[in-house]
């Protein structure tokens, strides 16, 4: 039966949060060799958690599943201190109607999530997360 959850391996790739809330923008660079995704980067746990909170939610539109439609979409979206999701929109398409409007849709049916921890203290961030759809047997 096919899944409609990405891979785990996808969260590790997931990109990095907003400019103005990461260590690039306040001047701390990682060394040479960092992973940019240590215990160091504070939002690793904040896009985790959303991630997972929106595979949870993630739904395969039987159209898409029918046709063997797979692919990513890569979404941006607000996160708020209280959990609410807001301002979804496709940075990069799947190149499939089906799949980018499920992705959207999925922003609006996740909302509000429970409010993510330790968000308070930098309020809103937002994300970039790759929706993925795949086939699997």
């Amino acid at each position: 039966m096919p899944s409609p959850l990405a891979a785990p391996s996808a969260i590790a790739a997931l990109p990095s949060a907003d400019a103005s809330h990461t260590r690039e923008a306040s001047g701390d660079q990682p060394s040479r060799g960092e992973d940019r995704h240590t215990e160091r980067d504070p939002f690793v746990s904040l896009r985790t958690e959303v991630f997972d909170w929106l595979a949870r939610h993630q739904d395969y539109p039987l159209a898409a599943r029918r046709a063997r439609i797979e692919g990513v979409v890569e979404i941006a979206a607000v996160i708020m201190p209280d959990g609410r999701l807001l301002d979804g929109r496709i940075v990069r398409s799947s190149g499939h109607r089906l799949l980018d409007r499920a992705a959207l849709d999925l922003i609006a049916r996740a909302s509000p999530m429970p409010p993510p921890q330790g968000l308070e203290a930098v309020g809103q961030v937002e994300l970039r997360l790759p929706i993925v759809y795949r086939m699997r047997l």
